[in-house]
């Protein structure tokens, strides 16, 4: 998971805290890191399946907004998406 971890983003409720931990201790796999500013909204599940969408994860982002979110299972643009946002997290390291 990339976001934004910055404290305003929490005091803000842009970003939930619980649920970051939520999927922290539920998933085989989770790998956090902070970018700053990143606004996009894209989950990788796995080799099958990403979604980009507007909503956060956040309780309004699915349940209380009015979002929209496109899912990929083409393996190839699964696989693109999946690319994009490891180069974005390699940007954290500079």
């Amino acid at each position: 998971m990339i976001t934004d971890l910055r404290p305003e983003s929490a005091l803000s409720g842009s970003m939930d805290l619980e649920a970051i931990a939520d999927l922290g201790e539920n998933l085989q796999r989770f790998d956090l890191t902070h970018l700053p500013s990143v606004h996009a909204k894209v989950y990788v599940a796995d080799r099958n399946m990403a979604v980009v969408t507007s909503g956060n994860l956040t309780s309004p982002g699915l349940i209380g907004n009015i979002e929209y979110g496109v899912a990929f299972t083409d393996q190839t643009l699964v696989s693109e998406i999946r690319k994009d946002f490891e180069d974005y997290a390699r940007l954290t390291a500079c």
